[in-house]
C-alpha cells in the first residue's frame, strides 16, 4: 500500500496575483444586481472568475439568482491537477437579524 505523500506531493502550492472589481447596485428599493469578476496570474497560467447575480430584498434578507464561472489553469509541473473549469447557475438566500 502507498502512502498518501507519495501519491502526491505535499509540497505543491500556487501563489497568484489577483486583481478584480465587484460592485453592487440597487435597481430600485427591492430590486438590485451584484457583479464581479477578477484575473490573477502567476505560479498558474492565467486564472478567471466572473459572477452576476440579480436578487429581490424582503424584510427578513433577500433572495438571489444568478450565474458564476472560474477558471484556473495549473503550469505543467503542478502534480495535483493540470486546469478546472466551474460553471453554472447559483441560488442563494440571506437572513438579516
Amino acid at each position: 500500500m502507498q502512502k498518501i505523500d507519495a501519491i502526491v506531493d505535499v509540497s505543491d502550492d500556487v501563489r497568484d496575483g489577483i486583481v478584480g472589481v465587484r460592485s453592487l447596485v440597487d435597481l430600485s428599493d427591492k430590486w438590485w444586481l451584484s457583479y464581479r469578476f477578477d484575473i490573477g496570474t502567476g505560479d498558474s497560467d492565467p486564472t478567471g472568475y466572473a459572477s452576476v447575480q440579480f436578487g429581490s430584498k424582503y424584510k427578513w434578507g433577500s433572495l438571489a439568482v444568478g450565474y458564476r464561472y472560474q477558471h484556473n489553469d495549473f503550469s505543467p509541473d503542478f502534480d495535483l491537477m493540470k486546469d478546472i473549469d466551474v460553471y453554472g447557475p447559483v441560488i442563494g438566500a440571506a437572513w438579516e437579524f
